[in-house]
């Protein structure tokens, strides 16, 4: 869910103050997972195949403000590594 908060944020769909709002509530609730950075192009692989995806492009539900959810928004390979990578960087 931090990932996709990364991602709506990276878009411009979140404001600082609920991103870190989001990060804040997720990690304090949920903890942290430990996620190896040799390990993102698989968990990529996995998300492909993911049933919201048309054909070979991987799809997400991301939020457009808090409270507000877009479908279908198509994310690259490379936008799930940075948000991965975001994740694996915070402390």
């Amino acid at each position: 869910m931090i990932t996709e908060a990364y991602l709506s944020y990276q878009r411009g769909w979140l404001t600082t103050e609920a991103f870190e709002t989001i990060t804040h509530y997720l990690l304090a609730t949920y903890g942290k997972a430990v996620i190896p950075a040799d390990t993102y192009d698989s968990i990529i692989e996995l998300t492909a195949q993911d049933k919201k995806n048309r054909g070979k492009e991987i799809r997400f539900s991301l939020l457009k403000g808090l409270g507000t959810c877009v479908f279908d928004i198509p994310v690259s390979s490379e936008e799930m590594q940075q948000a991965l990578a975001f994740y694996t960087s915070i402390s």
